[in-house]
């Protein structure tokens, strides 16, 4: 069975005729965690919601985000608390309006180009599991505008189709979780972006969430309008979004931050993977990596990172690290080069 991760790289080189385009010339295309705090459109969202300017200097100055974000998540002290709070919220508006923002309406998306090449390979089994680390909406862009559009319109859409499952184990823009406690009066009349603020200077108080998920797919989050609430939850919600820190234990699920039903179907796709394509990741989430089959005389694994080098690195990371043994292809480009190439045709194919 094939299964696709997708890390940072992926959305970063979405489309093959920007791949070399600079933040500077698009301003919303998606970011690896690197460059988050990097932009002036991103430090506009930062700004409104609060995020203090000298742990945004931090973060700029650090080597390493993942370790700037964990030493604030560490101190867990009243404002640290507020600060990761609003960072849900950056993070979870973001990356929604680069889901929006960057594509051009014009130009074919790479994941589509890929999901096309797999439905042209006579080798490939279906389902086919898609895994994504990235937060955006890119993905479910690309197969809702395929020949068989497929809409996962429902949390259970993610894995009860019948060619492709789609998971998402860091969480994604349009989903939330339900506030236990306390009660934010009136949050069902409240501005959007006034509730979230209310969130974030309250988030001391907040003793809870709810294990159920909700979905918002009737708009896009924005700065001004933030998904802080919708039906059918009965208090205020926060973005189920992973923070990107070193230790990924971020809901108590072993680092998964999805819908708790999806982790079963997930660990069972992993299970039976035998052939795993791998774009864009540093392969540095140790919860999933873990999931994978360690030996297996068939298991294949192609990797695509910028340059073969970086691949040939990650494929190390995933021996060395992961314990994983597997035939590694490490290809010579990115996303966009892989695809204008026959390796990932080759991959495919054999």
């Amino acid at each position: 069975m094939l299964m696709v991760i997708c890390g940072a790289g992926a959305s970063r080189d979405s489309i093959a005729s920007l791949r070399h385009a600079s933040e500077s010339e698009y301003l919303w295309r998606p970011p690896v965690t690197q460059e988050i705090f990097g932009r002036s459109n991103f430090l506009a969202v930062a700004e409104e919601l609060g995020i203090e300017a000298d742990d945004i200097q931090r973060f700029q100055a650090s080597d390493s985000i993942e370790a700037a974000l964990q030493e604030l998540c560490d101190l867990n002290t009243q404002g640290s608390v507020k600060q990761v709070m609003a960072i849900r919220w950056f993070l979870q508006i973001i990356f929604a309006q680069c889901g929006e923002l960057w594509p051009n309406p014009t130009d074919k998306l790479n994941y589509e180009i890929l999901i096309d090449k797999i439905e042209a390979n006579a080798t490939c089994s279906f389902p086919v599991c898609f895994v994504t680390f990235n937060y955006d909406l890119l993905l479910e862009r690309a197969f809702s505008r395929g020949k068989n559009p497929i809409r996962f319109d429902s949390l259970d859409a993610h894995w009860n189709q019948t060619r492709y499952a789609l998971f998402k184990p860091h969480g994604s823009v349009n989903w939330s979780r339900q506030i236990t406690s306390p009660l934010f009066e009136g949050y069902s009349s409240a501005d959007q972006l006034a509730l979230a603020k209310e969130v974030i200077r309250r988030a001391s108080e907040i003793r809870g969430f709810t294990s159920l998920y909700n979905l918002q797919t009737e708009y896009a989050s924005s700065l001004k309008r933030p998904i802080a609430w919708n039906e059918p939850m009965t208090n205020a919600m926060i973005p189920a979004l992973a923070i990107p820190v070193v230790r990924k234990a971020d809901d108590g699920r072993d680092g998964f931050v999805c819908p708790p039903e999806h982790i079963p179907k997930l660990r069972a796709y992993a299970e039976a993977a035998t052939k795993v394509l791998l774009i864009g990741s540093r392969a540095r989430e140790d919860h999933f990596f873990r999931l994978l089959p360690k030996d297996m005389n068939s298991f294949q694994v192609g990797i695509i990172c910028r340059s073969r080098d970086e691949a040939t690195d990650v494929a190390c990371a995933l021996s060395n690290t992961h314990g994983i043994r597997a035939k590694f292809t490490a290809m010579s480009g990115g996303f966009s080069d892989s695809l204008d190439g026959d390796e990932v045709d080759e991959f495919l194919s054999t």
